[in-house]
């Protein structure tokens, strides 16, 4: 049989509250940051885009293509069918050293 007892706690938590606030205050001033920097960092860009006649903006648009090629080589296993035409092609070569022979 169970035995059920009942603990009260008194916790004093005003140190953990007003630690807590004090780091919402730091985050909302990283979120600042942050925002500033983007923009800072969009400006720049775009005038050196400008700077280097479009190759930044080509850059990140060939980023981009191959981020797409890499999902779609993910999504079509591709790992797998290499290391099959892989073998295939090892196969066949040895098998033509040896009739060489």
């Amino acid at each position: 049989m169970a035995i059920e007892k009942t603990i009260n706690i008194d916790v004093n938590s005003k140190k953990a509250q007003k630690d807590v606030k004090n780091l919402e205050k730091s985050i909302e001033g990283v979120n600042k940051e942050v925002k500033d920097t983007t923009q800072s960092t969009q400006a720049m860009s775009g005038t050196l885009d400008k700077a280097t006649g479009g190759a930044v903006s080509k850059f990140n648009g060939l980023k981009g293509t191959l981020k797409g090629v890499i999902t779609s080589f993910k999504s079509l296993n591709i790992k797998r069918r290499i290391a099959f035409v892989i073998h295939f092609l090892i196969t066949r070569t040895i098998r033509r050293i040896g009739k060489r022979r």
